[in-house]
């Protein structure tokens, strides 16, 4: 590709007529904005700006999260060449207007001449090209900084359409890598088990050295240390007051909180560093939210590749923190959803015997209502049989023994009768005894 670009590319000294300079610029722009690779429309745009300008020395720097960042250079510069670079970027890269400086005032160099050329897209500056001459060569012209900054102008927008791709890709694995981790902490209903899923998940998907996922508990609205990874357990447990730290900020606003300085940031709770020996750089804090209000907070500690936190991971870790508050509810529900029938199945077993007494019951008292009913029956009649026996006794001559030991009998074994009838009239009147504590001294 950069061969392309050199063979069809001249300097702005070789243009005949403006039809020229126009088809020229086509050709470059339609091979540029055919490349929709980030890493390599850097080196394109710097080689054709170096031919187009008859340049010496040049780089296309890049604008980023972290700052500026040299995206492609013709060679190693040197020293010079890099001081110049930071004392240009400082001037120009905010500046949205090419400019030509001559003599540059910077010790020990030798360019007589710098060309600054902003790379702008909707406004916003991406970026710039810088282009030196050296020795006693002639200034840039006016014809050379207008078809640089228009090669510039296309090379922004290819950069910024291959970024919008580049970043659609990547935020099309995430959703893959997020709907995969979402199938994972879905599997499981155990409380404990979707928690300690729930933090590795967040510490893989956004790379973490560390992290701890609090919950929300008690009037206080205290935050509890549930899980930890990266750091000692002997956290868990423990409890931090309400809006202590960058996670009760988190839990207490119910919005995520990114601190990549925390040594700068005054809410940094520093007793966890004492307490676990781990140092603490940078902090994501994301809450947990159901219905309006923080029932957790996802605190992630550190990237492993030692970058910043940035807007996009505060995206992808709230989209999953959403997923998780439905998985750790789901699991709760659960649990309680058990609890619930272990109580029934309680209380089930508890009317099965209630019920199985309650027949029982039943059959006795039929019984003593029939036992009752033949007691009465046999009682008529052994009343008469008891009377008229003693009669006869108390009526029979002394010396007839015999009969006197025969009417004996009689009463004793009509009295046996009556005793076996009380029995089986106390049997049919049984009465339930409600035992109850009594104070004896009241």
């Amino acid at each position: 590709m950069a061969d392309e670009i050199v063979e069809g590319s001249r300097s702005a000294g070789e243009f005949l007529d403006p039809n020229q300079e126009l088809d020229f610029l086509y050709r470059i722009g339609e091979t540029i904005g055919a490349k929709l690779d980030a890493d390599l429309l850097p080196d394109l745009a710097l080689v054709a700006s170096l031919e187009i300008a008859d340049a010496d020395l040049g780089a296309v720097i890049l604008l980023g999260d972290d700052g500026w960042r040299v995206a492609a250079a013709l060679e190693q510069t040197g020293q010079d060449f890099d001081d110049l670079l930071t004392r240009v970027v400082a001037l120009h890269l905010n500046r949205a207007r090419p400019a030509v400086i001559d003599d540059p005032p910077v010790a020990h160099a030798s360019y007589s001449s710098l060309l600054w050329v902003p790379l702008v897209v909707a406004e916003k500056t991406l970026g710039g090209i810088l282009l030196g001459r050296r020795g006693a060569r002639r200034s840039f012209t006016t014809t050379e900084v207008r078809l640089v900054a228009t090669l510039a102008g296309q090379a922004a927008a290819a950069l910024n359409n291959a970024r919008v791709l580049e970043q659609t890709q990547v935020y099309s694995q995430h959703l893959q890598e997020l709907n995969a981790i979402t199938r994972e902490i879905f599997a499981s209903l155990d409380v404990e088990t979707v928690l300690e899923r729930i933090l590795n998940s967040a510490c893989d998907l956004l790379g973490a050295v560390a992290g701890t996922l609090f919950l929300v508990e008690g009037p206080e609205r205290e935050l509890v240390f549930r899980v930890v990874k990266g750091s000692e357990e002997t956290l868990l447990g423990r409890r931090l007051a309400a809006g202590t730290g960058i996670v009760g900020t988190a839990a207490s606003t119910g919005l995520a909180q990114i601190v990549n300085r925390v040594d700068l940031n005054d809410n940094w709770f520093q007793g966890l560093d004492a307490a676990t020996g781990l140092r603490t750089r940078s902090i994501l804090a994301v809450p947990l939210v159901k219905e309006d209000a923080s029932i957790g907070v996802l605190e992630l500690i550190n990237k492993r590749d030692e970058s910043n936190f940035h807007d996009h991971d505060v995206a992808m870790l709230e989209a999953f923190a959403g997923q998780a508050v439905v998985a750790l509810e789901n699991a709760r529900l659960h649990e309680h959803l058990q609890a619930r029938n272990r109580e029934l199945r309680e209380a089930m077993r508890g009317l099965q015997e209630a019920q199985e007494q309650l027949i029982q019951k039943e059959k006795l008292a039929s019984v003593g209502q029939l036992a009752a009913g033949v007691a009465h029956e046999i009682n008529n009649p052994l009343s008469s049989i008891l009377l008229y026996a003693d009669v006869l006794c108390q009526e029979t001559p002394a010396q007839n023994a015999q009969q006197h030991e025969d009417l004996q009998m009689i009463l004793k074994e009509a009295m046996r009768c009556r005793t076996i009838v009380n029995d089986l009239l106390s049997f049919s009147r049984q009465n339930q005894v409600l035992a109850q504590p009594t104070d004896l001294n009241a």
